[in-house]
């Protein structure tokens, strides 16, 4: 433990005064004999974020396939929820089917698996009305 002894200014060393060295006012260091010298360092490559890049916008175009998939089965539930109400209360249209057959034909896959099979289950089952319905109509004429 430091000992607080009294009051005061503190006790400095005294700066002693600077003079010329013999070296005539330049900095030298010593060089021991078998050492090399330093050679230049290597430039430093450039870092390259375009991976990184690439990475980010590869996300970017997943998580958007998978928002266009996702409207897409939900737009198709919606035209069959129409289609089953249509069928139910004998006024079916030619618009609705229409708009089923556009949405099932302009699929693009997902990304992700799990929303993938579930559009590939709603599209399956979509194209299975699509089909009942034009024999039904067939059969009908």
């Amino acid at each position: 433990m430091v000992k607080i002894v009294g009051f005061g200014s503190p006790h400095l060393p005294q700066a002693r005064p600077v003079g010329r060295s013999a070296a005539g006012g330049r900095f030298r260091v010593a060089v021991e004999t078998g050492v090399e010298e330093a050679k230049d360092a290597a430039p430093v490559e450039g870092v390259s974020i375009a991976p990184s890049l690439l990475a980010v916008q590869e996300s970017l175009e997943a998580a958007e396939r998978d928002a266009r998939a996702k409207r897409r089965a939900e737009a198709m539930l919606d035209e069959l929820g129409a289609i089953q109400l249509g069928l139910l209360s004998g006024r079916l249209s030619e618009s609705r089917l229409a708009a089923l057959a556009s949405l099932a034909r302009e699929g693009e896959k997902a990304a992700d698996p799990k929303l993938a099979a579930i559009a590939a289950e709603v599209e399956v089952r979509a194209a299975v009305e699509l089909a009942r319905l034009e024999r039904a109509r067939r059969s009908g004429d």
